[in-house]
């Protein structure tokens, strides 16, 4: 009987002891998902500093946590540390081979960095998990990769795969109306850059700019006119009022030697 009941108490005890140990584990990791979503929330309030030592202190807490190691690592890239990103970014990896945002930050890394073959890898990787829903930025961003390899036909490619697969994807749309327009096929860039401008990118100046310069290309001088003002209307007091403003005076000049032509 004794042999059982000490047998017993041991277990118990055993019991309590690991019990208690879940339960300092629960706290510590309760308090790195607080520091992690707070270094989350930095990073895209763009307070990089706050964001890399909250995450840090996540880390700290868990430091084989893929999304905290992801996220140290972009904090650390936006603080122009490269280097280390990649080394985080690549432990991410490791521990959760499935963490196809990591991989996408890594490729992107890469590309910024001119590795681009290292770029490619991670991005065909990541093609390759098929329940991704972001597919249409791996497709745009291999696009810009072969752009930086003066591969345009592949860039074409890719940017109408990116459409593909997500239609309203307004820099697809905007990228494909830039490689139009410098092909002088001004029609399909015009069609492109009213398409980069509607939906979720309305409030983006870049493409009214480029429709009104299009407009100003195939002589339609009346409506470019229209566009420039637009952007003085609704985009003021940024570089691209700037822009329109001296736009203006160009076409004010070309619209008098017209008139003076009569």
């Amino acid at each position: 009987m004794k042999f059982i009941l000490s047998t017993l108490i041991l277990v118990t005890l055993l019991s309590c002891a690991t019990n208690k140990d879940k339960d300092q584990e629960s706290a510590t990791v309760k308090k790195a998902k607080l520091y992690y979503n707070k270094g989350t929330a930095d990073l895209l309030n763009k307070d990089y500093t706050i964001a890399l030592k909250h995450l840090l202190d996540s880390h700290a807490l868990n430091p084989n946590d893929s999304k905290t190691l992801n996220n140290l690592g972009m904090a650390y890239y936006f603080k122009k540390r490269p280097q280390t990103a990649i080394r985080f970014i690549k432990k991410s990896i490791e521990i959760d081979p499935k963490n196809t945002d990591a991989r996408m930050n890594l490729a992107t890394i890469y590309t910024n960095s001119n590795e681009l073959n290292e770029a490619e890898k991670q991005y065909m990787t990541v093609l390759d998990d098929l329940t991704y829903q972001g597919q249409y930025k791996t497709y745009y961003n291999l696009a810009l990769l072969h752009l930086k390899k003066n591969q345009r036909a592949k860039a074409l490619t890719y940017f109408k795969q990116s459409l593909n697969e997500n239609s309203q994807y307004c820099p697809a749309h905007y990228k494909l109306g830039e490689m139009f327009f410098n092909k002088g096929q001004y029609n399909l860039a015009l069609d492109k850059f009213k398409s980069a401008s509607a939906g979720v990118c309305y409030d983006n100046p870049m493409p009214v700019y480029h429709q009104a310069v299009t407009y100003m290309k195939l002589k339609e001088f009346g409506t470019a006119k229209l566009k420039l003002e637009e952007i003085l209307e609704r985009f003021s007091l940024t570089k691209y009022e700037t822009m329109a403003r001296k736009k203006l005076k160009v076409l004010s000049n070309i619209q008098q030697r017209q008139i003076n032509q009569f």
